[in-house]
């Protein structure tokens, strides 16, 4: 009888201790898993924005002015530097907080996307300025005529 009392108080006990986890750790845990949720939208949304700059890049269309070509290609290396691996989470408490305070700081991309959409802009205007002067409309050409005061038909 007093085996059976004592491996129920043991059991109880047992389950009692595996029933009351760390909250801290649980805590860290869950913010830990939140910043991997948001680094990976980030590595989405940087990706998209890169893939886009090089489509505009890898175009083969010339720019008119080549120096934005090159800050262009600068920038994409750059992106590519900012997207962050998702690491693997650490078991012990403290590793997931040290972990969590790194992760912190790769968090806010908006600095990259907004410089990549900058970039991406001043490329796509320049290619369409030097379309513009390397070929252009009959429209935009009989329009510009218009204005010569010179010109009296077209």
């Amino acid at each position: 009888m007093k085996k059976i009392i004592s491996t129920l108080v043991c059991a109880m006990l047992a389950f009692s201790l595996v029933g009351c986890a760390d909250s801290e750790k649980e805590e860290a845990i869950s913010k830990f898993k939140e910043n991997v949720s948001t680094i990976e939208a980030n590595n989405d949304s940087v990706q998209k924005a890169l893939d886009s700059l090089n489509e505009v890049i890898d175009s083969g269309d010339e720019p008119l002015d080549e120096s934005i070509l090159s800050t262009a290609k600068q920038a994409a290396q750059d992106a590519k530097a900012k997207i962050v691996e998702v690491p693997e989470q650490p078991s012990k408490k403290e590793d997931i907080i040290s972990k969590n305070t790194e992760l912190e700081k790769d968090l806010d991309v908006s600095d990259t996307l907004t410089q990549l959409e900058d970039v991406q802009k001043k490329l796509s205007d320049s290619i369409a300025q030097m379309k513009q002067v390397t070929n252009p409309s009959e429209d935009f050409v009989v329009e510009r005529l218009k204005t010569v005061p010179s010109v009296t038909e077209v």
